[in-house]
């Protein structure tokens, strides 16, 4: 995987030369799923909101927790190693190994932000009834979003052994006018400065003064790898 820069006196041909940055954003879903389902299971043991004997309480939450992480784990599984992002000279490229998942030509970005949202393809979007039941359980969703927060940071520091340079806001979303969305999650202070100078050289862009960008109205990709094709 190429993320480094190369030190000459030519502006770089990213079309010969991409930088080539692995898309954790789908594995995220996974580690969130754990730090906010096992939180749920131990309240209900010792709450015991439903008034059934402990013994059985236990192995109702340990016959529920693998049905509970199975959809979670399955996209783990399928995306690991499997996504990166391609940066050339004219467009973004989101594959899943050798298939395309999304393009994104540079002069088709319609808006740009800053996030910490794992957000990063168009088929997450949802309708209005899952919208107004994610506004029923916004305390869940607020649980959820720590989760996310929670694993990045402990995701960088085991990475980068350090929490120099660890920054909330860490990814970029992109949306082009086609509707397209990309989220560009950098792991580390090289990565972030690759994608910087990219958007500075194409868009005249500083990625660091971005506004920031919320989102709570998405789920779960549903993306066609190719694999079935």
């Amino acid at each position: 995987m190429n993320t480094t820069s190369k030190n000459t006196s030519t502006l770089r041909d990213y079309d010969k030369d991409p930088i080539v940055i692995e898309d954790y954003n789908p594995l995220f879903g996974w580690w969130e799923t754990i730090y906010v389902i096992f939180p749920i299971f131990i309240l209900i043991f010792l709450f015991n909101p439903f008034g059934v004997e402990k013994g059985s309480m236990i192995s109702k939450v340990l016959l529920m927790t693998p049905f509970a992480l199975l959809p979670m784990y399955r996209e783990y599984k399928n995306t690991k190693n499997h996504r990166n992002i391609f940066f050339k000279n004219k467009h973004l490229l989101y594959c899943h190994d050798e298939h395309e998942v999304t393009q994104i030509d540079l002069n088709s970005i319609e808006k740009i932000h800053r996030t910490f949202d794992d957000f990063y393809h168009s088929s997450q979007n949802l309708n209005d009834f899952y919208k107004m039941v994610l506004l029923i359980l916004f305390p869940f969703v607020i649980a959820w979003k720590m989760g996310l927060l929670l694993t990045k940071f402990i995701r960088y520091l085991v990475i980068n052994k350090s929490i120099n340079g660890y920054i909330v806001f860490d990814a970029i979303i992109i949306e082009s006018n086609t509707n397209e969305v990309l989220t560009i999650f950098t792991r580390n202070a090289i990565e972030r400065e690759l994608v910087k100078e990219y958007f500075w050289r194409f868009k005249n862009i500083d990625i660091d003064k971005l506004a920031k960008r919320y989102n709570i109205f998405y789920g779960y990709e549903k993306i066609n790898t190719g694999e079935n094709q």
